[in-house]
């Protein structure tokens, strides 16, 4: 569950992003991918473990409707990794912004077992930042457990990780530099123009794979109505802003939060800023825990792994009787 050391760089490896929703992975997925030798997968744990009806039929991030990337049968198992490595000699790393807590722990052992290495990366935001995400799809309701709950869960499974705030990421290039430097990924001052590069990205957040596809063209506007009946607020990419990195202009506010409520955030805020990519300190959460200490975060996070399988696996059997009723 500790995920494999960040300095230890083997000829080939699997970049895992968490976050929750909203939190900017699938634009980190395609700016980590931004290298001759990355790939990036976007959310394929969707695509082996389906649970909404377009995972089951999806649309390769190209663009292009014959792409035969995601047809092959290997895709859609748990050796998708591996299956992309075969296809691709030349990607010595992949990125996948899946963000499953379950499906990262599972992975990481399958690649361990065939030699491949593996690094964690958290993608982040504040709770009002959060907060601001959720109101704009109108999806206030139960934002802070959610944020809590995720954070939480996933510092409990993975001692070994590097945290990446989504602010920094998109207005300080010295926080992308740290970050690639941990993980062994090149960096370089076009590294955030990724839609240079054709992106094969399954699924992920619409407001960044827009900028893959140039105006005008059909998957661009596809995505321009999509991201037009989701959003409660204008946020589309205008002519100034369109293939580009911003962060569009968002108060401080937020809703109150109890004494209790504050803390619990303000200890997961401070969990996170200790894993920074730029902390000279974002090292292993156990450095220095005894061993009753390290066997008790071992027996949580077994512990949060479990309720999260029960949790998929409930899912996606509610899924499949839904979809042989219709």
């Amino acid at each position: 569950m500790a995920g494999q050391d960040l300095q230890a760089k083997p000829s080939r490896f699997v970049t895992f992003i968490g976050g929750t929703a909203y939190s900017g992975s699938t634009l980190l997925d395609m700016i980590l991918a931004n290298d001759q030798s990355g790939f990036s997968c976007g959310e394929v744990g969707a695509y082996v473990y389906p649970f909404r009806r377009h995972h089951k039929s999806p649309t390769c991030g190209c663009g292009e409707p014959d792409c035969g990337i995601w047809r092959d049968p290997r895709a859609a198992t748990v050796d998708v990794h591996r299956y992309l490595f075969d296809r691709f000699p030349d990607v010595s790393f992949l990125v996948d912004s899946s963000k499953s807590i379950e499906w990262i722990s599972q992975q990481q052992q399958r690649l361990d077992e065939l030699g491949i290495g593996s690094r964690n990366v958290l993608i982040w935001k504040t709770p009002q930042e959060y907060f601001q995400s959720r109101c704009k799809r109108s999806e206030q309701r139960g934002w802070l457990k959610s944020w809590l709950s995720y954070h939480r869960s996933y510092m409990a499974v993975f001692n070994s990780f590097t945290a990446i705030r989504y602010s920094d990421l998109v207005s300080s290039p010295a926080s992308l530099e740290a970050l690639c430097s941990r993980l062994g990924i090149a960096c370089w001052p076009g590294k955030t123009q990724y839609w240079d590069k054709r992106q094969h990205t399954l699924f992920g957040n619409s407001s960044a794979k827009i900028h893959l596809y140039p105006r005008d063209s059909s998957p661009h506007d596809r995505m321009h109505d999509e991201l037009s009946q989701l959003s409660t607020q204008p946020s589309l990419p205008r002519s100034e802003t369109f293939r580009s990195i911003y962060q569009e202009n968002r108060s401080d506010a937020g809703p109150d939060l109890s004494a209790n409520e504050a803390r619990a955030v303000r200890e997961v805020v401070e969990s996170l800023e200790r894993r920074d990519a730029r902390a000279t300190s974002a090292q292993d959460a156990l450095d220095g825990a005894g061993p009753v200490e390290a066997g008790r975060q071992q027996l949580v996070g077994k512990l949060v792994l479990l309720e999260l399988y029960l949790k998929r696996y409930a899912r996606n059997r509610l899924f499949e009787i839904a979809g042989m009723e219709r």
